[in-house]
């Protein structure tokens, strides 16, 4: 069992974690303290021209290999700890190149942005009859990147990667893009999972 600290260097929050074995790790199996996020972001290489940062829930199977990391956030500046266990240890290797939020019987919508072809962002709505219009610990905030950045905004105007609200016909989400360039765009909704009454 490790113990990482993770404490704010800065006023973004976020922080990167290396995977310390010399086997792939489950990140389902990691520990995080009740400052971080509940959300890790992930490099994906196959997101925009050079790559970018795609988030995933701490709560699913998700595959970490030996030499790679995970960004997290922290919301408090100290006192923060992410718990890597043995049991996080895994002899299977990561090959997915498109990780997706997976929440199993829970109804959400993942929008990604699409410039040419190619996967450049993705922003994810996800329902909680608890959910708020502001920002809370259920939402994920934006890691921008230099690329297109796609992402809600909160009603207290904080950006997010991941939207935790009650979601139903009347809701409105506000969706913002930034760093845009000229060429082709589409807008591809990757999971849904909706309320019967709903629609997009």
């Amino acid at each position: 069992l490790l113990q990482i600290p993770v404490n704010q260097m800065d006023s973004s929050g976020f922080f990167a974690v290396s995977n310390p074995y010399l086997s792939p790790i489950n990140i389902h199996y990691l520990q995080p303290s009740n400052g971080l996020a509940k959300y890790y972001w992930i490099w994906n290489p196959k997101q925009g021209k050079h790559g970018g940062f795609t988030c995933i829930a701490s709560d699913q199977s998700y595959i970490i290999n030996t030499g790679e990391a995970i960004i997290v956030h922290a919301s408090t500046p100290t006192n923060n700890t992410l718990l890597v266990t043995e049991e996080a240890k895994t002899n299977t290797w990561n090959t997915n190149p498109y990780p997706v939020i997976e929440k199993n019987n829970t109804y959400m919508a993942s929008i990604d942005l699409w410039q040419d072809d190619i996967f450049q962002d993705r922003v994810t709505i996800i329902h909680a009859d608890n959910g708020r219009s502001n920002f809370d610990s259920l939402d994920a905030p934006k890691l921008f990147q230099s690329g297109y950045n796609l992402f809600s905004k909160s009603a207290d105007g904080k950006s997010l990667t991941v939207d935790t609200r009650k979601m139903d016909k009347n809701a409105i989400i506000p969706i913002n893009m930034s760093n845009l360039t000229s060429g082709n765009y589409q807008f591809r909704i990757s999971h849904a999972i909706l309320p019967p009454d709903n629609t997009l």
